[in-house]
């Protein structure tokens, strides 16, 4: 696939995950899942991830490998909440700690968890895409 189009994919899914970060977690912000030992870092490395996205969105026009890196860094720091709002009881077995909700159900597939799990791994396919694209003098040589 052309770099140019990757571009365009990777900006696309860019504005898509800082939409749906932004829907998800900013209802989280002022209670106490922001506060919590395992939530707040959570809800942290959410927000960082937001401003990583934003910073991808300008820089992929002019930059695109540093483009591809952020998202694929603030991607992975989205995937555990994105995790623990898809399957908190899983999440809840993995991390072992003490809650202070009682589990409701293990698995809450709504439409706007799942679409933002898979626009996360979207941007992982994307930007490793676009990393492992060839520059642009560079010639492959096919081995003999």
């Amino acid at each position: 696939m052309k770099l140019r189009t990757l571009k365009v994919i990777l900006a696309l899914l860019s504005l898509i995950c800082i939409l749906l970060s932004w829907k998800l977690t900013m209802a989280l912000g002022g209670t106490e899942f922001s506060g919590g030992r395992i939530t707040g870092p959570l809800y942290s490395m959410s927000e960082f991830a937001l401003l990583l996205f934003t910073i991808s969105l300008i820089l992929v026009i002019r930059l695109p490998r540093a483009s591809a890196a952020f998202v694929s860094i603030a991607a992975l720091l989205c995937i555990p909440l994105s995790f623990l709002l898809l399957a908190p009881g899983p999440f809840r077995r993995i991390t072992g700690e003490e809650w202070t909700v009682p589990l409701q159900s293990n698995f809450v597939l709504s439409l706007w968890n799942v679409g933002w799990g898979f626009a996360l791994a979207a941007c992982l396919v994307v930007s490793i895409a676009i990393l492992f694209q060839p520059r642009s003098g560079e010639r492959i040589e096919p081995r003999a």
